[in-house]
């Protein structure tokens, strides 16, 4: 195995007796979120109550933009009339045009809707002008190919690639009249014959998706299979549910019948879950076909890692998003959503490594990263220590360390803590910055490397520990716009346990490096605005808040989130209202069943203290279709909104979710809260 080679590619780089890592605003705002929320309970009663860490601000590889700044100058230019999708294009990674456009799309579906009064069109605006630019990138079958062979190393067939682009460019054709003609009418009440013809234009949208979503899983001449327009399927799907959702969001503002309201949103869910069938039926052929199909990696995990990270890359987790997004259709309510999904680098360690640790730490890693510390002796990294926070004091956080050998390297080295004792609970008063980061380094030391570590903060500006080399824009892993490294995964790699003196030349196993969205970059579930709704997940998860103790969690792409597994018990989430006043809310719950038959129905039930609400989740809808979407390994992921509502009190309170047969698990995926 060439370790320099997997490292450069994981968001490590090891150079002459250094390992650099980049850790984004997450980190620094654990001060700042703790000094805005501290005592809460008594500033609720104030006339003026905190608000939430602004943690937006991290880096676009490649781009001097920050997301908040490019975020901005979109909403400016929106509100203006003035945006062109001119920002987007040049924000997109040129080595992989195609997912960089897709993750830019999603982060500013995800973060710009928080900020726009009227977001009826806006998911479809920018999805229309996103679609332009990806049919211009089609126009050059290099770009697209390259992303196809970056799934499955094979090239696309020539003949379908050509059918598929013609029918793309129609589907975005009609999608973008539909997108401009119900912009204009979003914030005026449409005339009879201006109805009409957004009418048209939606239903022409719809009929286009359905003719010519089959023509993107074409099969290759060579090997039978659907490989080649798995990504332009995902984004009809896509355009399929957002048109949909943005039509019927809009159900004051287009003045539509009751009658047309509830039928499309019924052919909307089923026309998703339909979808997202054929296309994970797509996904589970290639990963059974691994070996054929994948770009050389050692394990099997590997091999499917380097597939359906990227094919949830380029498409599918875009359109996973919008699923769930499709709740503001039904309560006419804007919904702060989250992805929280793990994205996990190359690796080049073996299966067995793999499986063992990859998951082993996951629930521990949805708080927020508090501190790295590590030691190399030449090109050699012997140690490395990876800390999370906790809900309580510094002691009781999380902190895991990883050694080749015993003992210490050079007992005259300096080493340095700072301030060990920092109170890294968010929730404690504090006056510190993020220079005084609860960080534990070791300085330069003859024969001895430095492990440095560099934290971007919201302005822009760098605070560096130790020393920093390289190119800052190379330590993110696969050059994707708005993900943020969120941890490691490490294994031990000397079983014998010498010392160090005698093993100096062995070096500790990096697995792979963790990223996330930068969605899931606050850390903290809240209310800051008693009119949109919020998303909880396993990102706003604590391992210390009382949940059961048997809780674990995986990461799954068909699903779009890190899924938690609770054998029996609850999960429980704090959460916090800064409104100035209680919210009642509906919940709205996705969630496996494990043991359940097909048919049956299972309850939830969903609590604030005394505040009950039961959550009846079923996979079949009113018609007994299918009404689910399935995940990796096949379980089938329920959602469904309670008919009952709870209160969530100002302040800090907890929120438990569990099952109400007490001898059942369930899988927990996502939580909404949706006020009114």
């Amino acid at each position: 195995m060439d370790r320099r080679k997997f490292l450069s590619t994981s968001g490590m780089v090891i150079g002459a007796g250094a390992v650099q890592i980049v850790v984004p605003a997450r980190t620094v705002y654990a001060a700042t979120a703790a000094s805005q929320l501290s005592n809460i309970s008594s500033a609720a009663a104030s006339s003026k109550l905190p608000n939430f860490a602004n943690t937006k601000a991290i880096l676009f590889p490649g781009s001097d933009k920050t997301v908040e700044a490019l975020l901005d100058n979109a909403k400016s230019k929106i509100k203006s009339g003035t945006f062109d999708g001119s920002l987007l294009a040049t924000s997109i990674e040129k080595q992989n045009p195609i997912t960089g456009l897709y993750v830019i799309l999603e982060t500013a579906a995800i973060t710009v809707t928080e900020s726009i009064p009227v977001v009826g069109w806006l998911i479809s605006g920018f999805l229309s002008i996103g679609l332009k630019y990806l049919n211009e990138s089609l126009k050059e079958k290099t770009d697209y190919e390259k992303l196809i062979k970056s799934i499955v190393n094979k090239s696309i067939d020539e003949n379908n690639y050509r059918l598929m682009k013609a029918a793309f460019e129609g589907v975005t054709q009609v999608y973008g009249n539909f997108s401009d003609l119900a912009a204009s009418l979003s914030t005026n009440k449409p005339k009879p014959d201006q109805k009409t013809q957004l009418i048209s234009l939606f239903t022409n949208t719809i009929s286009n998706c359905e003719q010519n979503a089959p023509t993107m899983l074409l099969k290759n001449l060579n090997d039978k299979a659907a490989y080649q327009g798995i990504p332009l399927f995902c984004s009809i799907a896509n355009v399929e549910l957002s048109a949909h959702a943005d039509m019927l969001k809009n159900k004051v503002a287009f003045d539509l019948d009751d009658s047309f309201y509830k039928n499309n949103y019924a052919a909307m869910e089923k026309k998703a879950w339909k979808m997202h069938k054929k296309a994970r039926e797509v996904v589970v052929e290639l990963l059974d076909n691994v070996g054929d199909l994948s770009l050389d990696y050692p394990s099997v995990w590997a091999k499917k890692n380097s597939i359906i990270r990227q094919i949830y890359l380029s498409g599918l987790g875009a359109f996973l998003e919008n699923y769930r997004r499709r709740y503001e259709a039904k309560f006419l309510k804007k919904i702060k959503l989250r992805n929280s999904i793990e994205i996990y680098s190359n690796s080049y360690a073996d299966q067995g490594v793999i499986e063992k640790t990859i998951n082993a730490d996951i629930t521990r890693r949805s708080s927020l990263l508090s501190r790295l510390s590590g030691y190399s002796h030449i090109d050699r990294v012997q140690r490395i220590g990876v800390g999370y926070l906790s809900s309580s004091e510094n002691s009781k956080g999380f902190f895991k360390e990883y050694e080749s050998c015993t003992g210490r390297v050079n007992d005259r080295r300096e080493e340095k803590d700072i301030d060990s004792k920092f109170p890294i609970d968010q929730f404690v008063n504090s006056s510190r910055t993020g220079r005084e980061l609860p960080v534990k380094i070791y300085s330069n030391a003859p024969k001895a490397g430095t492990y440095g570590l560099k934290i971007v903060t919201n302005d822009g500006k760098n605070i560096d520990f130790g020393s920093m080399k390289g190119d800052l824009k190379k330590f993110y892993s696969f050059d994707v716009p708005g993900y943020y490294i969120s941890g490691l995964v490490v294994a031990e790699s000397n079983a014998k346990r010498g010392s160090c003196a005698a093993d100096s030349g062995l070096s500790i196993d990096f697995i792979c490096s963790v990223h996330r969205h930068c969605s899931s970059i606050d850390y903290i579930a809240g209310f800051t605005d008693a009119n949109i709704g919020i998303e909880l997940d396993n990102s706003v998860w604590s391992f210390e808040n009382n949940s059961s103790s048997n809780v674990t969690g995986y990461a799954d792409y068909l699903v779009g989130k890190n899924i938690l597994s609770v054998p029996s018990g609850s999960v429980k989430f704090d959460l916090y209202n800064t409104t100035g006043k209680a919210i009642s809310v509906t919940p709205v719950l996705m969630a496996a069943i494990p043991g359940r038959k097909d048919g049956e129905s299972a309850s939830l039930k969903v609590s604030i203290g005394n505040s009950v609400a039961q959550v009846k989740l079923s996979d079949k809808d009113s018609d007994k279709e299918d009404s689910y979407i399935q995940g990796i390994d096949g379980e089938k992921y329920l959602d469904a909104a309670s008919g009952e509502k709870i209160t969530v009190p100002v302040g800090r309170s907890s929120i438990s979710i569990e099952n109400v047969d007490k001898k059942a698990g369930f899988k927990f995926a996502s939580l909404l809260l949706i006020p009114g």
